[in-house]
């Protein structure tokens, strides 16, 4: 008797629990309906990417350069607002000159903490180029990843270490995260890197999807200039993997002004947008697209 009872006590448990794991997925999927989401429940972050890679995109993206992470450190380095120490740019209580000073240091936590200054303080630390340019062949890969990002973040006065920055991207030798990071400094010093476009179509093929996606970064910044660019990142909206995708998705939105109102790039953007397998994300950058290269097209297809 005492067994039946647990018995039937169980069977409710178990009839109850069923009964509100089917609301949730009928009230999960109405939710997404109300949305107009129609695409797979999957997640949009890729999922084999580590912290650290997920730090690199945060802190390279040029969309979010203003809160610039080094992807080997929590410190974070602010844009400075315009600080000064007699007539001195500044960061953080220093001047430049302090700074280029400390990248000298026999010590590699000092050069990176110098960098990152630098980088805060931006274009007006062009005097460092040539300082920051000596460390991209630094013995240590962290810092040679911040001076690639510092020379980006001062912008196209650094167009001279752009030669550099290609072979890096080049060199297979190099450290991972240092190629990414130089792929997108080409983006951050702009229309000046345009030199640099094979360079990033040729890393745009490479078996390392990070720097296929450091390449879509690079081609966004040097937007319309990237001549040639855009059937390669029509094309580069199927890759296999999420963030090259996405980020093929947001630098044809750059790149609008050099596509045609008929030809591949345009065909390739309106077959990703009526895909409903691909992701919201990357059809809404595709839409935006889309609307830039030609406003009547996007009208015919619903955008708004």
């Amino acid at each position: 008797m005492k067994c039946t009872t647990f018995t039937m006590r169980w069977t409710d448990f178990s009839i109850l629990a069923l009964g509100l794991a089917w609301m949730v997925l009928v009230c999960g999927c109405d939710s997404r309906l109300a949305r107009g989401d129609l695409s797979p429940q999957r997640s949009e972050q890729q999922p084999g990417l580590s912290s650290g890679e997920r730090d690199v995109v945060r802190a390279f993206s040029a969309e979010e350069v203003t809160n610039q992470t080094g992807t080997s450190t929590d410190a974070k380095a602010e844009v400075s607002d315009q600080e000064t120490i007699d007539g001195e740019p500044a960061f953080n209580g220093q001047p430049l000159s302090k700074w280029l000073a400390q990248l000298d240091s026999a010590n590699a936590e000092d050069r990176k903490e110098a960098l990152r200054a630098i980088s805060a303080i931006g274009p007006r630390a062009e005097s460092a180029i040539p300082k920051v340019q000596k460390l991209l062949q630094d013995p240590d890969a962290d810092v040679q990843e911040w001076a690639c990002s510092t020379l980006g973040r001062i912008g196209p006065s650094a167009k001279v270490a752009i030669p550099d920055l290609e072979k890096i991207i080049l060199n297979r030798q190099a450290a991972d995260k240092v190629r990414w990071a130089a792929a997108v400094a080409l983006g951050n010093i702009g229309p000046e890197a345009a030199s640099a476009t094979p360079t990033l179509l040729k890393a745009l093929e490479d078996s390392d999807p990070w720097l296929r996606w450091a390449a879509t970064e690079g081609l966004a910044g040097i937007g319309p200039q990237a001549k040639g660019a855009a059937v390669a990142l029509a094309r580069a909206l199927y890759d296999s993997e999420y963030i090259v995708r996405i980020g093929a998705a947001r630098a044809l939105v750059h790149l609008a002004p050099q596509i045609p109102p008929k030809g591949e790039p345009l065909l390739s953007l309106i077959h990703c947008y009526e895909d409903t397998s691909q992701y919201d994300s990357v059809r809404h950058k595709v839409a935006e697209a889309i609307k830039a290269v030609d406003a009547k097209v996007a009208a015919k297809l619903g955008i708004k």
